[in-house]
């Protein structure tokens, strides 16, 4: 599996073809079907989904896996209870968790406006503070 990850995980096109060659040498003489199977399977036709080299040519903020998606659903179940209420109980307890995630987002974007984070005392950043978050503010102490 760790061959496997090098190959998904490469971080360019050129460390990709090394990557697959070297695994193919070391699987191809014991497990061909193997090889074949990835090649014609995953990497001939999903290469450029899966693998790094291609995949961080897009922006999506480092978020490579549909655990926020289950994430949520986990959260609406446990918000529902059981599933054998009727519609206005539904929607009455979905309503419920929205004005509740709202809150907390609210609460958290006010925390963040409040908090300056120390290398933010600078004049510089004086018309930033409160209009951007301490993670931007962050990046731009980066650069």
């Amino acid at each position: 599996m760790k061959d496997w990850a090098k190959v998904i995980n490469s971080i360019s096109v050129t460390s990709y073809s090394d990557n697959w060659e070297a695994f193919q040498n070391t699987y191809l003489a014991k497990y061909p079907l193997l090889i074949s199977y990835l090649q014609d399977t995953w990497l001939g036709t999903w290469k450029i989904m899966i693998v790094r080299a291609w995949v961080d040519q897009h922006l999506y903020f480092g978020n490579r896996a549909t655990s926020r998606v289950e994430g949520a659903h986990s959260m609406l179940k446990s918000y529902l209870q059981v599933s054998t209420g009727d519609l206005r109980v539904v929607y009455d307890k979905i309503s419920l968790l929205l004005i509740s995630r709202f809150n907390e987002f609210e609460a958290a974007v006010n925390h963040n406006k409040l908090h300056i984070p120390h290398i933010a005392q600078d004049s510089f950043y004086r018309l930033l503070i409160s209009q951007v978050s301490s993670f931007a503010l962050g990046k731009l102490w980066d650069q």
